[in-house]
């Protein structure tokens, strides 16, 4: 799998390591890049919050974007059933529907179908 990386530690690696050369052997999937570090607030209202990216995503071909009012949890992780998911070349977002002068924060994943990775965090309080 081109997004699996395999790191070792020792000469050579056993399956039970018992070798006293032996090492363990760590293999990471890599869902590649979140997306382009150019995640921002575009615009904002009393009601909505355009957040915008760049099309920089990786092996991931979608994002998803999970929200929370400040003081009331962290967000929420993008796997969690209240994130939405938005498909192939979408670089931004209106949230809408949202109160007057509050905070809220947006967890903004990379997500290859399967999984999504952590995010990165985002906040912004409307008008």
């Amino acid at each position: 799998d081109s997004n699996q990386t395999t790191i070792t530690n020792g000469a050579t690696s056993s399956t039970d390591n018992t070798s006293d050369q032996a090492g363990a052997v760590y293999v990471y999937r890599s869902i590649s890049r979140l997306f382009d570090p150019d995640l921002r607030v575009s615009a904002k209202t009393a009601t909505s919050v355009t957040l915008s990216w760049g099309s920089n995503l990786g092996s991931t071909t979608q994002v998803k974007i999970a929200p929370v009012v400040l003081g009331t949890g962290s967000p929420p992780l993008c796997t969690d059933g209240a994130a939405i998911t938005l498909g192939a070349g979408v670089t931004n977002y209106v949230y809408s529907g949202l109160t007057t002068a509050t905070a809220y924060g947006f967890r903004v994943c990379g997500f290859d179908g399967t999984s999504a990775s952590e995010g990165a965090l985002i906040r912004e309080t409307t008008d």
